[in-house]
């Protein structure tokens, strides 16, 4: 999808799930004109950082009652609030009656893609990009590699992957994205196909689909640098969250040795003893080493879990964590630290200097 080719949007309903492309992604957030969620979620009225506790953004969420038709188009997000569910599916007819394109982010029933595909300006950006070469041949990947990883899923990965990549790329970086967003596409990126991990092939064949996939992209895009952000998480993070035991991250490290990892962990796991475990479970399960921790300012809410049977990852106020951990912790060459532009621009000073230092980095003219 050429992001270029995209007129003016509004995005229906707003949530977490956008909030790092209206923070990072420059290109979409210059043509959005509004953000709506339902009146029940709470965030009317306020400042889309209400979403994330994090910086002010400067863009006020209103309800869809407001929307005015006119000049926009519609980005359905991809929540996965199903209370909206209904809500969405109006929203769809209703820009669509109108002439509207409609970019669909969101997976949503058979019946009602097909419905919905009568109308050519319907977009909907949930397939999987097919590559299914099973090769014994070890392709060597000769392009530098930063792989983002995190121990559980919902702990700013994504944030993560766009504010670096966005610091590269103003370094004059050619970057090539691979990421686990269902919708990929729609920001020009790729996704990592989820049959990678499929039980119909041996483990030797999911490393070299990941592996030739990763090679083939290099082969076509021929970048500076190969970025790619894994979806779930390294290892199960406790009897309710399993992660499906890290068998993606398993594949991925297996196939390549990245040059470059940032792990981002939740807020209640800043302690330097796990600071080492993982550095050690790095070290022995994947054969990778940790080059920077990246913070979130959520936590797990065991509570939540409890009592609704439901993962949650509650938000802190930046200016509610314990600033003395942060000190304490931040190490001697910068390797810990929280999202935060500062610390963006350390660890994507610290990727150009490692790669070019090393000689393994060319920049394209």
């Amino acid at each position: 999808m050429n992001i270029q080719a995209i007129g003016n949007v509004v995005i229906y309903p707003f949530d977490f799930e956008f909030m790092p492309i209206i923070r990072y992604v420059q290109e979409i957030r210059n043509k959005v004109k509004g953000i709506y969620a339902p009146k029940a979620w709470g965030y009317n009225g306020k400042d889309a950082s209400i979403i994330d506790e994090r910086e002010i953004v400067g863009m006020i969420v209103d309800d869809m009652s407001s929307i005015s038709y006119e000049d926009v188009d519609l980005v359905i997000n991809n929540t996965g609030n199903k209370l909206a569910d209904q809500s969405i599916i109006k929203c769809i007819e209703k820009f669509l009656s109108k002439g509207k394109h409609v970019y669909c982010l969101k997976s949503i029933e058979d019946k009602n893609i097909k419905r919905f595909e009568t109308y050519k300006k319907f977009h909907y950006f949930r397939c999987s990009e097919y590559f299914d070469r099973i090769e014994t041949q070890n392709y060597q990947i000769s392009t530098p590699t930063v792989c983002i990883s995190g121990i559980m899923p919902d702990i700013n990965k994504f944030d993560v992957f766009l504010s670096v990549s966005k610091r590269l790329e103003s370094k004059g970086l050619k970057l090539s994205y691979i990421v686990g967003k269902e919708y990929a596409q729609f920001l020009g990126m790729h996704r990592i196909p989820q049959y990678i991990i499929d039980e119909k092939y041996r483990l030797r064949d999911n490393i070299n689909i990941f592996r030739n996939y990763i090679s083939y992209i290099e082969l076509v895009e021929k970048p500076d640098i190969l970025i790619v952000e894994l979806p779930g998480g390294i290892l199960p993070y406790d009897k309710n969250i399993d992660n499906y035991f890290g068998a993606l991250h398993m594949v991925a490290y297996s196939a390549i040795r990245f040059n470059y990892n940032i792990l981002c962990l939740p807020l209640d796991y800043y302690d330097k003893k796990n600071f080492d475990t993982m550095r050690n479970i790095f070290k022995y399960r994947f054969g990778n080493e940790i080059s920077n921790f990246v913070i979130s300012n959520k936590y797990y809410d065991a509570e939540t879990y409890e009592f609704e049977s439901r993962v949650e990852m509650t938000p802190l106020k930046y200016e509610s964590i314990v600033r003395k951990k942060y000190d304490e912790f931040w190490g001697t060459e910068n390797e810990v630290g929280f999202l935060t532009d500062d610390y963006s621009k350390i660890i994507s000073d610290k990727i150009i200097e490692r790669v070019i230092d090393s000689g393994k980095m060319y920049l394209h003219s």
